[in-house]
């Protein structure tokens, strides 16, 4: 994944697929969820990654990282998981 794009976003079993931007940073993604998460986000949490029609782009863990703002560019290569 070279730029930003826009997916679904699961990161409960049971939990809904919730609408985010998927960032590259570094050797991994940023994701930026349109809305709050009910029940808040965990390092080591997994999240996996679709497309529209449902299909798996990937995932990865969560892992904390310090919130840049918005008008910050982001450093780092082109690397996804």
């Amino acid at each position: 994944m070279s730029e930003p794009m826009e997916a679904l976003v699961k990161i409960r079993y049971r939990g809904a697929k919730l609408a985010a931007r998927l960032v590259p940073e570094g050797d991994g993604v940023r994701v930026e969820f349109a809305q709050a998460v009910q029940g808040g986000v965990s390092p080591g949490q997994a999240a996996v990654f679709y497309d529209e029609a449902g299909v798996v782009l990937g995932g990865g863990w969560m892992e904390r990282r310090p919130v840049q703002p918005a008008a910050a560019p982001v450093a780092g290569g082109a690397g996804g998981r």
